[in-house]
C-alpha cells in the first residue's frame, strides 16, 4: 500500500517510518487515561488501524483496530481519535502534533484506498442472495454447516455492513453465529458499521464477548 508515499517530512515532528503500508509520527499522549506509562509516544497508522507505542521501546500502549474507530478530528495543535471500547461506549484519545495535515492525509488515503479495493471485491446482488439461499438449506443439514458454507463464499471477498445483517441473521446456531460475525469482521466494506451486525444479537453477554474476542486479536 501506498498511504505514505504523499506524506511530507515536517523536521518540528518528524515521520519515524512510511514503508510497507505502515507509518509512524511522533507525539504526545494529552487523555491521561493513556499517558500513564509515557506521554512520549509514536502514532502507528496503517489499514489495520491505529496504534500507539512508547516511544523509548516500541511497545504498545493502546491498539484499535479500524472497525473501532469512530471518528478523528483535527484540533490547534492536536488529533483527537474517537473510539468505541467492549462495551460499544465512545472514549476519545488526544495525541500533541504539528502533523495534523499529514496524518489526516494519510488516514484518509489508507480509507480511500481499504474501500476502493473492498468494493470492487464485494459481492454483488445475485451472489448474497445466492450466499443466503445456500444458508438457509444448510440450516440444520449435516453435510455442511452454515458457518462453512459462509467461510466457502465469502472467502476473500467483502460485504456491505446491510448484507452482513442479513447474513448472521440466517444462523440458527447462537455458538456459529458468534463466529461468523467475528468472521464477517474482516470482511466487511464499512467496518466503521459492524455493531450494526451485533444487532442480531438479543444477549448484551453475547454482543460483550464478540468485542472482546476482537480486542484480543490486536495484541
Amino acid at each position: 500500500m501506498g498511504a505514505a508515499s504523499s506524506i511530507t517530512r515536517n523536521s518540528d515532528a518528524p515521520i519515524i517510518r512510511a514503508e510497507n503500508g505502515v507509518t509512524l509520527f511522533q507525539v504526545e499522549i494529552l487523555t491521561q487515561a493513556f499517558a500513564k506509562r509515557t506521554d512520549k509516544a509514536l502514532l502507528e497508522i496503517s489499514k489495520f488501524g491505529i496504534r500507539i507505542l512508547d516511544r523509548s521501546d516500541n511497545q504498545v500502549i493502546k491498539a484499535i483496530a479500524m472497525s473501532l474507530i469512530h471518528s478523528w478530528s483535527p484540533e490547534a495543535r492536536s488529533i483527537v481519535f474517537v473510539c468505541t471500547n467492549g462495551n460499544m461506549d465512545l472514549y476519545s484519545i488526544e495525541l500533541s502534533t504539528t502533523q495534523c495535515e499529514e496524518i489526516l492525509s494519510c488516514l484518509q488515503q489508507i480509507v480511500s484506498q481499504v474501500l476502493s479495493t473492498r468494493k470492487e471485491q464485494a459481492l454483488n446482488e445475485t451472489e448474497v442472495i445466492d450466499l443466503l439461499s445456500s444458508l438457509n438449506k444448510q440450516n440444520g443439514s449435516s453435510d455442511m454447516s452454515q458457518l462453512e458454507v459462509l467461510k466457502s463464499q465469502v472467502e476473500g471477498r467483502y460485504l456491505t455492513s446491510e448484507k452482513a445483517f442479513l447474513v448472521a441473521s440466517s444462523f440458527s446456531d447462537t455458538f456459529d453465529k458468534m463466529e461468523a460475525t467475528l468472521f464477517l469482521q474482516s470482511h466487511l466494506v464499512d467496518q466503521n458499521k459492524f455493531s450494526k451486525i451485533l444487532e442480531t444479537f438479543e444477549s448484551e453477554e453475547e454482543r460483550q464477548n464478540i468485542w472482546h474476542r476482537i480486542y484480543v486479536k490486536l495484541y
